[in-house]
């Protein structure tokens, strides 16, 4: 029912406050209406196109995927461009055969443009890379799924050596991390396993604020605290003399205050008043390790 996906939204907006995100892509298959407005704490972008895979065998403007949300691969592309707004689709998702050939299908398609955003991109070649790089896409990583899915990383070196615009993600709950803090450090971690090089705390950083928003096409209104963007940042612990460092090792603990539009929405109960509340809800207090924290809402009373 419309109330328990209500209900699940709500759940996933907690999830990103704990992550200090304020900004979170709805890749699911209903639209955020389901959600009472007064409860939209984060923004939720989900003015895009999406499939949620491709097949070789499948792309066609008739034959529909079981999974798909009801457009071709062809179609939903076609009224992204149509449109000007972003494309997503997970693409060479795995190690078998089919997800090999499922960047130069996408290529043959030319559905490779700036728009779109490929999810994983696990299962690629150095012709899939070029492919990739001169269509000007844009990379969601997803470290933790990678993993736990397919025991692999994706070339993240070789997207960046070619100047590929590389986000983070959690993807799904089922596969992914419970926050995009553990994304950023899985990523981390990988990425020194992997390629035998450390990647910096900066870059990743990058990744989840001004490559997210290039990727979703609002470069001009988030990931940025700058004049006429939307007044959303965190406050995180200072630990040490690397600011980057500090975030990436950032937890729901650690957060000082994270702000939405200016309003607090989450944080330590003894800095609350000195921002604007949110006016359409209650706040709630816990303890987080003997810490005071105040949340915007009732997360607690929260059951699907």
């Amino acid at each position: 029912s419309d109330t328990n996906i209500g209900l699940l939204f709500l759940l996933g907006i907690y999830k990103q406050i704990f992550s200090a995100t304020t900004t979170v892509l709805n890749h699911s298959r209903y639209p955020k209406q389901v959600l009472p407005k007064e409860k939209e704490y984060i923004n939720i972008f989900d003015d895009f196109e999406r499939e949620l895979v491709i097949q070789p065998g499948l792309l066609s403007e008739i034959t529909k995927h079981s999974s798909s949300f009801g457009n071709s691969i062809i179609e939903a592309h076609s009224k992204a461009i149509l449109k000007k707004r972003p494309f997503m689709i997970h693409a060479a998702e795995g190690y078998n055969g089919e997800t090999k050939e499922e960047i130069k299908t996408l290529a043959k398609y030319k559905l490779l443009t700036p728009e779109t955003i490929l999810v994983h991109c696990i299962n690629t070649d150095d012709l899939d890379i070029e492919l990739i790089a001169n269509g000007g896409c844009n990379i969601l990583w997803c470290p933790c799924s990678s993993i736990h899915v397919t025991g692999k990383t994706p070339n993240i070196r070789s997207f960046l050596s070619k100047g590929i615009n590389v986000c983070i993600g959690t993807d799904s709950s089922c596969s992914g991390s419970n926050s995009l803090f553990e994304e950023l450090r899985a990523g981390k971690i990988q990425f020194e396993e992997t390629f035998g090089q450390p990647i910096s705390s900066a870059k990743l950083f990058d990744m989840v604020t001004v490559n997210a928003a290039k990727a979703i096409m609002c470069e001009g209104q988030i990931g940025q605290i700058k004049k006429d963007f939307f007044a959303d940042f965190a406050i995180v612990d200072r630990k040490t003399n690397n600011p980057y460092d500090d975030i990436v090792n950032s937890n729901a603990h650690s957060i000082i205050a994270l702000i939405r539009n200016g309003q607090f929405i989450y944080g330590d109960a003894s800095i609350a008043d000195r921002f604007p509340r949110y006016e359409n809800d209650t706040y709630s207090t816990f303890f987080l390790n003997g810490r005071k924290k105040m949340i915007v809402g009732p997360p607690a009373n929260i059951v699907v």
